[in-house]
């Protein structure tokens, strides 16, 4: 691997390798904690949908919404290509 360093390409030493090696880990163990932080937030901000004294054609339109985000972790594709489900309007 090359790295451009003040205008020049160089061979990247062993030690900047490893480092890329490390930091390519680091983000592929977090994309799956950040993808459930956005489906919990996603959720959460549909909580009200499911109260009580909220109409039914709007607690189960939601109530899908809310199943098929709880269903994302499922996806073959989690968490690189997640295909997020629309929200109801």
């Amino acid at each position: 691997m090359k790295i451009l360093e003040n205008g020049v390409l160089r061979d990247a030493t062993e030690a900047e390798l490893q480092q890329q090696e490390i930091d390519l880990t680091a983000v592929q163990e977090s994309a799956p904690i950040y993808a459930r932080k956005t489906r919990d937030r996603l959720l959460a901000e549909t909580d009200w949908t499911q109260g009580a004294d909220v109409p039914s054609i709007i607690k189960d339109s939601y109530a899908v919404y809310r199943q098929a985000l709880r269903d994302v972790p499922e996806q073959e594709s989690f968490p690189n290509d997640i295909i997020w489900p629309t929200k109801p309007e």
